[in-house]
């Protein structure tokens, strides 16, 4: 008897969550409330709070465990998703970057804010999704990574009209974040989509804004990528020492540019075009 009421209140709070837990504790209070007023007994008043006390951490304890076995379950069933959307990916080829350009706001604390837009071409029929991978040029942890926000949402690239999508996100073991776009109605060969990234990111660039040290910004090509600008904003007032990294400095192909903008940040610029697949192209960044 006693394990299938508790199975039936692990289920009622399920259903009901805390709202229930407190409209349960109320009810039992107001009973004991009452019924102490009727007889005049301060004993029952004592005993219903006392009894009202249990019953509401009884209630929370079980709560609490039903939310971690949830919990639990869902980061299973996203495991098993993001391994069955691997497998998809391990057919190739899958897509190609026409355009990337991204913005990064490096601020004095090493927190950064980060606008990425990127033109994406379909290289198969029935595409179901768009994956990118950020990270951190460092070991980050695990502190900061959970205060880590990143929305996407995807438009078609000829027009300004939004393609229905599903984002999600997971963080891999070695701290990178992986941002998915899911589409609902899966792309033809040929169509291209926009797709917009907007990622707050504390402590991301702590390393060249607090411990001085030089810090990588990169763009790793996955399949040949058209054209790309990466710019990256030192924090106000601030200049920094910059070096190539992935190509030589008379190459045609790609450049590397500092000049002042138009809030009076510098800025570090990288464009690129006709990067071949595999191709890792940025700047090592150290303040002045």
């Amino acid at each position: 008897m006693l394990r299938s009421f508790v199975t039936w209140l692990d289920d009622y709070l399920a259903d009901t969550g805390a709202a229930g837990v407190l409209q349960g504790a109320l009810g039992i209070l107001g009973f004991g409330a009452l019924l102490g007023a009727v007889l005049g007994n301060d004993s029952i008043k004592a005993a219903t709070i006392v009894a009202v006390s249990l019953v509401a951490l009884g209630m929370f304890l079980l709560l609490a465990a039903s939310r971690r076995y949830w919990r639990r379950r869902c980061a299973a069933v996203e495991d098993l998703f993001r391994c069955a959307c691997l497998e998809v990916l391990s057919a190739g080829p899958y897509w190609r970057v026409v355009t990337w350009r991204q913005r990064m706001t490096v601020e004095g604390n090493g927190d950064t804010r980060s606008f990425i837009a990127i033109r994406v071409a379909s290289d198969r029929d029935g595409l179901p999704f768009f994956r990118l991978k950020l990270g951190p040029g460092w070991n980050q942890p695990k502190r900061y990574r959970d205060k880590v926000i990143a929305k996407a949402r995807v438009t078609e690239a000829a027009g300004h009209r939004e393609v229905h999508a599903v984002e999600r996100t997971w963080w891999r073991e070695d701290g990178v974040l992986e941002v998915w776009a899911h589409f609902r109605r899966p792309l033809a060969f040929g169509d291209e989509v926009a797709v917009f990234v907007d990622v707050q990111w504390p402590g991301r660039c702590r390393p060249l804004t607090v411990d001085r040290l030089p810090d990588d910004f990169c763009v790793t090509v996955g399949p040949p990528m058209a054209e790309l600008e990466y710019v990256v904003e030192l924090p106000a007032g601030k200049t920094a020492y910059f070096d190539p990294i992935g190509f030589a400095d008379d190459d045609e192909r790609v450049a590397l540019a500092v000049r002042p903008g138009a809030d009076g940040r510098t800025e570090v610029r990288l464009t690129g075009r006709d990067l071949a697949e595999g191709q890792r192209v940025g700047m090592r960044l150290e303040l002045k």
